[in-house]
C-alpha cells in the first residue's frame, strides 16, 4: 500500500481526483461547490487531531449545520399529466401501435396519484398488456387496479380478465376462483349482459378441460425475473456453501496478512468454472440514470414499472418489491430531486442506504460494540461470519491512514448533508423547530455515515447487466452499470491483472466462478477492472493507484505481460520439451477450444463452458511445468478464459438489444 508521503505530485492529484469522483461523480451537482465553500468554516488544526470519526463529524456539524440548507424539494404527482397520457395511450392502442401505448400507460401511471386516475390506468394498460400476451403481468395490474377500488360496478370486468389469464397460464385452480367471482359480481351488477356470461361460459369449459389433462410441466402461476435460470442451475450444480463462510463455497476461506491485508483463499483444489461465492447484497442502490429502466429494490430491468406511490422517480418491477422497500424508500423519497440536485456519486447514494434500510434504535444498540480490525474477520457465537451484519460492514478496509485532511473534511461534509436530508425526512423523530441543532443520534448516524463513505470507496461493487445484440453476438457484447452494492464476503477478494475468477449478476445477487484451476492454499484474486489483456501496464499501475491506491504485484505486472492483441500465434521453440508441449497444445486447440467457439456461436453458453472448462484443465497442465517457454501466456488459453467468462455472464442479468 501507498502512503501519500511516497507519491509525486502527479500521483498524488490523480488520487485526490479519483477520490473526489467517489463522492459527486456528476459536474453539475451543488455538493463541490458548497465543500469549497463551508472549507473556511472548518478549524483544520482541531480536525487534524481526530482520532475517531464520531469527532470529525462533531467538529464539521457544528460549524457548517447552518449552512447546509437540506429542503424537501418534491416532485409529487400530477393528475392532469396522468389523463393525458392515459388517453394518449388510449389512441396508440387503438392503432396497434403497442409499444407506445404502454409507454404512455407507464407514463400515466407514474404521474397517477393514488385515486379514480391510477385505477383506470392500471386497467387500461392491464387490457393492452393481456393483448400483448403479458398474462402475468395483466394479473399484476389487474389486481392493482382492484387493490386501489375499482368500481363494483365494473369489477366483474377485470375478475374476467384475470381469468382468462390463468387459462392461458395454464393455471385452472386459480382460474376457476376468479371465474366464480366474475361470475357472482356480473350476477348481482350486470345481470342482463348476456354476451358476458356466455364468455364465462367459455372460460368454464376451458377451465373443466384443462383441469382433467395431466399437469403441464411448462405452465405458470409467476412471472420469472431472468429467463436464464435453467442454464444458471446447470452451471452452479455441485456448489456446497462453506461452514463459516455460507455465502461462499466449502473451498473458501479467508487468509491474513500485513502486505495484502484480509484476503481469499483456497482450501483445496478448485477446477475452473467452478462456483465459489452466490451472495445477495449488504445493501444495494439503482443508478439514478437507471431509475425508468429497472427496479429500485432488485434491480431487474422491468418491462412494465409499479410507480412508488407518492414521488415520480422510482418504479419497482412488483407490488413485491416496492412493499420490501419501504423500509428505506420512506427516508429517501421527498428528498430525491435533492439528492440527485447535489450530484452524490452511486457511492454516497450507498452510504446512505446502508442506514435508511435500518432503525435508529438498532444503530444505537450496536454502536458501542463496532470495531475496527484490519487484521480480524468477525464471527458470531457460532463461529460463522454472517454477511447481513453491519459488523461486517464497518470492519471492512477504509484506508483511514492514507487520507488527507481535504479528503476527510469533504466526506464529512458529504455526512453531515446526508444527516440533515434524513433530519427533514423524520429519521430521527425530532421536532424540527425545537431542535434546530444537531443531536446526539444524529452525531452518531453521521459518524456511521462517514465510515461508510470511507468503506465503500474500496470495498463496494458496480453491478452490471450484460448487453447482446442477439444470444451470438458475444463479439459485440459489452456490460453496463445498473447500480452499486456492498456485499460482505465478496470484499475479501483482492485484485489481479490476470485473474482466476469473473463475476456476474442475476439482479442484485452477485455470482463469482473460476476461469482457471487454482490449486489448495492460493489466494483467490477478482479483478478490479484493469486487465492486463486490454490495458498496459503503466495505465492499470496508475488507474490502481489513483482509484484503489495500491501498487500491484500480480504476476502479468511483475514480468509485464503483452497485450492479447500483441500476442503471436506462430512459434519455434528450441528446446524439445518446449515443441512437446507446444504440439500437444494445438492439438487441444482442435479438439476442445474450437468447439467452445461453435458453441458460442450457435448461442449455446453451457455446451461453451464445459468445451473450455475440458481445454483449460489440459493447457494448464501443459504448462504447468513450462511458465518462462516463448509461447506463454498462451493466446488460446487466455481467450478460453475469457470464453467463460462470457458465457457465464450471458446466463445472468442479460438484454438483448435487438429484443
Amino acid at each position: 500500500m501507498s502512503s501519500e508521503n511516497s507519491l509525486t505530485e502527479e500521483e498524488a492529484h490523480h488520487k485526490a481526483v479519483c477520490s473526489r469522483l467517489t463522492l459527486q461523480s456528476k459536474k453539475e451537482g451543488f455538493f463541490r461547490q458548497l465543500a469549497d465553500t463551508l472549507a473556511s468554516n472548518v478549524d483544520f488544526a482541531t480536525f487534524l487531531k481526530c482520532n475517531s470519526d464520531l469527532e470529525r463529524f462533531k467538529i464539521v456539524a457544528t460549524c457548517c449545520w447552518d449552512q447546509i440548507n437540506a429542503e424537501l424539494i418534491f416532485r409529487g404527482k400530477n393528475a392532469e399529466v396522468a389523463v393525458q397520457k392515459r388517453l394518449e395511450g388510449n389512441k396508440y392502442f387503438e392503432n396497434s401501435d403497442f409499444r407506445k401505448a404502454l409507454l404512455s400507460y407507464c407514463q400515466s401511471l407514474v404521474q397517477a396519484p393514488v385515486g379514480p386516475e391510477i385505477i383506470s390506468a392500471y386497467t387500461n394498460r392491464s387490457a393492452l398488456l393481456y393483448v400483448m400476451g403479458e398474462y402475468q403481468a395483466c394479473i399484476d395490474d389487474v389486481e392493482l387496479a382492484i387493490s386501489y377500488g375499482s368500481p363494483e360496478q365494473s369489477k366483474h370486468r377485470l375478475y374476467e380478465r384475470m381469468t382468462s389469464c390463468y387459462i392461458s397460464l395454464k393455471n385452472y385452480i386459480k382460474a376457476k376462483v376468479t371465474a366464480r367471482v366474475a361470475k357472482h359480481l356480473a350476477e348481482k351488477h350486470d345481470p342482463t349482459n348476456t354476451k358476458f356470461f356466455k364468455k364465462m361460459e367459455k372460460h368454464s369449459a376451458a377451465i373443466e378441460k384443462g383441469s382433467t389433462k395431466p399437469k403441464d410441466a411448462t405452465s405458470s402461476t409467476e412471472g420469472t425475473k431472468t429467463n436464464s435460470s435453467g442454464p444458471l442451475e446447470i452451471i452452479s450444480k455441485g456448489f456446497t456453501p462453506g461452514k463459516v463462510f455460507t455465502n461462499a463455497s466449502e473451498k473458501f476461506n479467508v487468509d491474513y496478512s500485513p502486505d495484502f491485508g484480509r484476503y481469499a483463499v483456497s482450501t483445496a483444489k478448485i477446477g475452473p468454472g467452478e462456483l465459489l461465492l452466490k451472495e445477495r447484497p449488504f445493501a444495494c442502490c439503482l443508478d439514478m440514470e437507471k431509475m425508468g429502466s429497472h427496479c429500485s429494490n432488485c434491480l431487474i430491468r422491468f418491462k412494465v414499472p409499479i410507480p412508488c406511490e407518492t414521488c415520480t422517480h422510482v418504479a419497482f418491477c412488483s407490488r413485491k418489491c416496492r412493499k420490501e422497500a419501504e423500509s428505506y424508500h420512506q427516508y429517501e423519497c421527498k428528498v430525491m430531486a435533492l439528492l440527485m440536485g447535489s450530484g452524490m456519486s452511486p457511492t454516497a447514494y450507498l452510504a446512505l442506504r446502508i442506514i435508511t434500510q435500518s432503525s435508529l434504535d438498532k444503530f444505537k444498540e450496536i454502536f458501542p460494540d463496532l470495531q475496527n480490525d484490519p487484521s480480524k474477520v468477525i464471527r458470531d457465537e457460532n463461529g460463522k461470519y454472517d454477511p447481513s451484519s453491519y459488523f461486517n460492514i464497518y470492519n471492512l478496509g477504509a484506508m483511514e491512514h492514507d487520507r488527507t485532511p481535504v479528503d476527510f473534511y469533504e466526506r464529512t461534509l458529504m455526512a453531515v448533508f446526508l444527516v440533515k436530508c434524513l433530519r427533514i425526512n423524520q429519521y430521527f423523530q425530532i421536532n424540527l423547530f425545537k431542535t434546530p441543532k444537531p443531536t446526539q443520534d444524529e452525531f452518531l448516524i453521521g459518524s456511521l455515515i462517514l465510515r461508510n463513505l470511507q468503506v465503500l470507496q474500496f470495498n463496494a461493487y458496480a453491478i452490471t447487466e450484460f448487453m447482446m445484440e442477439s444470444r451470438t453476438s458475444y463479439p459485440k457484447s459489452t456490460t453496463a452499470s445498473v447500480g452499486i452494492a456492498i456485499y460482505p464476503t465478496a470484499s475479501y477478494f483482492n485484485h489481479s491483472c490476470a485473474p482466476e475468477v469473473t463475476r456476474y449478476f442475476v439482479g442484485s445477487t452477485m455470482y463469482i466462478q473460476t476461469i482457471k484451476g487454482l490449486d489448495a492454499n492460493k489466494p483467490i484474486h477478482d479483478n478490479y477492472g484493469p486487465m492486463f489483456t486490454k490495458v498496459e501496464r503503466a495505465q492499470r499501475l496508475k488507474s490502481l493507484k489513483g482509484r484503489w491506491w495500491f501498487n500491484c504485484f500480480c504476476i502479468a505486472c511483475k514480468e509485464d505481460w503483452p497485450l492479447l492483441k500483441t500476442l503471436p500465434t506462430e512459434f519455434d521453440p528450441s528446446k524439445k520439451e518446449e515443441k512437446k508441449a507446444l504440439k500437444r497444445l494445438m492439438a487441444l486447440d482442435q479438439k476442445y477450444f474450437d468447439d467452445g467457439m461453435k458453441a458460442m456461436e450457435l448461442g449455446s453458453p453451457v455446451a461453451a463452458i464445459e468445451f473450455f472448462k475440458l481445454y483449460v484443465e489440459e493447457a494448464e497442465a501443459i504448462l504447468r511445468f513450462l511458465p518462462k517457454a516463448n509461447f506463454t501466456p498462451y493466446k488460446n488459453l487466455l481467450l478460453a478464459y475469457e470464453g467463460i467468462k462470457l458465457c457465464l455472464c450471458s446466463v445472468g442479468s442479460v438484454f438483448i438489444t435487438a429484443e
